[in-house]
């Protein structure tokens, strides 16, 4: 059975924070023997990492966690799962990668250079390859330099759709990428939601929550 958790979702961060125990009950009050857990997001809340390694160490569950900051989840993942755990990096696609998988990169031959330097073919015999361009190549060419590599973009319908998937990319995590702020963040917005019906002034939004 699968268990998805979302670490952008402010009730979980605060339900994992009161009790680490939080999936793990989950897991047993499905009836279930083991689950395989994914939580995503998971730079939002480093409490989930205890809880993730308590359901499987109690039901031997299997999980995935991801999540858009990779030196904070290879820090975090080493120090609380303690080896229970393997990083797997993922990168924006490379306009090589793109290239190769529209079948528009030929033989360029570059590791004739390495044959030369070991004397494996003699220089006299050596030939440059004249490239041949796609011309399927130019409009994918302009799209990798507008949208970039992201997944998210490239695999988008059109291109609008593409700058959204950027935008969203950009604005997701940004304070948590540079500063564990994410505990205050999470009491701004349960201020303000309880307030939002009154009138306040920063200075006794900064008095609640110094």
């Amino acid at each position: 059975e699968i268990l998805r958790y979302e670490g952008d979702d402010s009730k979980f961060r605060t339900l994992i924070r009161e009790s680490s125990r939080l999936i793990m009950d989950d897991i047993q009050s499905r009836g279930f023997d083991k689950a395989f857990i994914y939580v995503d997001e998971i730079q939002k809340e480093p409490l989930v990492f205890d809880a993730v390694k308590l359901a499987f160490d109690k039901t031997g569950s299997s999980f995935i966690v991801s999540g858009s900051n990779p030196a904070f989840l290879r820090t975090m993942a080493n120090d609380r799962l303690q080896r229970r755990a393997r990083v797997v990096p993922q990168f924006p696609f490379s306009l090589r990668e793109i290239m190769t998988h529209e079948g528009m990169i030929q033989n360029d031959r570059s590791d004739n250079f390495f044959e030369l330097l070991t004397n494996k073919q003699p220089i006299a015999d050596f030939k440059i390859s004249k490239h041949k361009v796609h011309e399927g190549m130019a409009p994918i060419i302009k799209r990798y330099l507008i949208i970039g590599g992201l997944p998210q973009a490239w695999l988008a319908a059109n291109e609008n759709a593409a700058m959204v998937a950027v935008r969203l990319v950009a604005e997701r995590g940004i304070t948590e990428t540079y500063q564990t702020t994410i505990g205050v963040d999470d009491e701004i917005r349960l201020f303000l939601a309880s307030r939002n019906s009154q009138e306040f002034t920063y200075k006794s939004l900064q008095q609640s929550l110094r």
